[in-house]
C-alpha cells in the first residue's frame, strides 16, 4: 500500500492528499474547492482483512476507483480512508473504535473474525454509524441486530456449484479426467480460512454438483492453506508426494491457492509430455486467466472484484450523504443484503 502513514492511537490510518491512485488501493482524499451547499463532505473508513490478500485489494482499488469517479462530478468533497488490520481481530477493533471516535459517517469492514461482528455492531450501533460487512458475511443474528447493518458480497454456494460444473462439463466433454479408469474422481481440497462462509460452501456446493450428476468422488485429501499460494504449494507438494499419480483434480477455494498448486505441479514435472492435473479455482485473478490461457488451470469462477467494490461504493455514498451516486447504479438487493452474481471462465468462454 502506497501512501504516508499516520499514527492515531493504536491506529494505523493511510491517508493522501493529491490525485487519485488506482493501484495499490491508495485511499482518497480530494479536496474540491467548489463545494455544493449543504452536506459538502463525506468520510467513510474501509477496513481491510488483509491487504496482503490480492483479491481483497482489488475490491479496494474498485471502491477507491468508484470514488474517484464520484469525486469528478460531484460537488462534495469524498474522503476514503483504508486501514489494513493484517488479520489481527484485536488491531481491527481498535481502528473501528477510531473510526466511531472521530464520528466518520459510514465504516465498510472486511471483518477478520467473524464472531466479533456482534460486538462491532453493538458499538456503531450506539455511536449511529451505518456499517456494511463485505466478503465475510456475519450471522443472521448478528445482521438483524440494527436496521442500518448491510452485507455485500456473492453466493458462495453459487462459486462451488460453478466450480462442479467445470469439472461436469469438462467430464461430459470427454476430457481424460478418471485416469484410472476406476470410474470415480480421485480429488484433493485447498480450503481457505477454517470457519469461512466462502471455505465451507465452496467446498461442499463443488462436490455436490458431480454427486448430483451420479459420478462417484472420492476425497484424498483436504486442508486449509489460508487463502495463501505459498501455503498451497507446500500442501499440493506433499500431496503429489504421498498420494503420487492418484490424484486427478485440484479443487481450490481461491485463484491465489489454484496458482499455488500449479507452481507445485511445475516443480514436479507436471505439464510435460501431456502430463497435468485439473486445477479449478475462485476469483478471476489476471494471473489465473492467463493459466487458462496456457493450459496450466481448467477454469475459474469470476469472483467480480470491481463489482463489489462498486457497490459497496455506491452504498457508502447513500448512507453518508442520503442521495444516489451518480456513478453506481441501482443493484437489486432485498434490504440489507446484496448479491453480486458469479460467472464461469474456462478457455472456452474467454475465446
Amino acid at each position: 500500500m502506497r501512501g504516508s502513514l499516520k499514527k492515531i492511537g493504536s491506529l494505523i490510518l493511510l491517508s493522501v492528499i493529491g490525485p487519485l491512485s488506482l493501484s495499490g488501493c491508495t485511499p482518497l482524499s480530494i479536496t474540491n474547492t467548489s463545494l455544493a451547499s449543504g452536506k459538502n463532505q463525506m468520510r467513510v473508513g474501509v477496513v481491510l482483512y488483509n491487504a496482503a490478500d490480492p483479491f481483497i485489494m482489488n475490491m479496494c482499488d474498485s471502491i477507491i476507483h468508484y470514488g474517484g469517479e464520484e469525486q469528478k462530478i460531484s460537488q462534495i468533497q469524498i474522503i476514503i480512508d483504508v486501514m489494513d488490520s493484517k488479520n489481527n481481530q484485536q488491531l481491527q477493533n481498535t481502528q473501528i473504535d477510531e473510526l466511531i471516535k472521530q464520528k466518520y459517517d459510514a465504516i465498510a469492514v472486511n471483518i477478520v473474525d467473524r464472531t466479533e461482528s456482534a460486538n462491532i455492531i453493538d458499538k456503531v450501533k450506539e455511536a449511529k454509524i451505518p456499517i456494511i460487512f463485505f466478503n465475510r458475511e456475519p450471522v443472521p443474528q448478528d445482521m438483524n441486530k440494527w436496521d442500518q447493518v448491510y452485507y455485500i458480497g456473492t453466493s458462495a454456494a453459487e462459486a462451488g456449484e460453478m466450480q462442479g460444473q467445470i469439472l461436469l462439463e469438462a467430464i461430459e466433454s470427454g476430457m481424460k479426467i478418471d485416469r484410472n479408469r476406476d470410474g470415480i474422481i480421485q480429488y484433493v481440497m485447498l480450503e481457505g480460512e477454517p470457519g469461512h462462509q466462502d471455505s465451507i460452501l465452496r467446498s461442499y456446493h463443488s462436490i455436490k454438483v458431480l454427486e448430483d450428476a451420479g459420478i462417484k468422488t472420492e476425497n484424498l485429501a483436504v486442508d486449509t492453506a489460508m487463502w495463501q499460494r505459498g501455503e498451497a504449494k507446500n500442501k499440493v507438494l506433499e500431496w503429489v508426494e504421498q498420494f503420487e499419480n492418484h490424484i486427478e483434480v485440484i479443487l481450490s477455494n481461491n485463484d491465489e491457492m489454484a496458482l499455488g498448486a500449479i507452481e507445485a505441479l511445475e516443480e514436479k514435472g507436471y505439464f510435460e509430455d501431456d502430463k497435468s492435473i485439473p486445477v479449478i479455482g475462485v476469483d478471476g485473478l489476471s494471473q489465473a486467466l492467463q493459466a487458462i490461457n496456457d493450459d496450466k488451470i481448467l477454469g475459474t469462477v469470476l469472483n467480480n472484484a470491481d463489482e463489489q467494490g462498486k457497490a459497496i461504493f455506491g452504498k457508502l455514498y447513500n448512507l453518508s450523504t442520503k442521495e444516489q451516486s451518480q456513478v453506481v447504479l441501482d443493484y437489486e438487493n432485498d434490504g440489507k443484503y446484496l448479491w453480486i452474481p458469479h460467472k464461469i471462465i474456462t478457455k472456452e468462454t474467454m475465446n
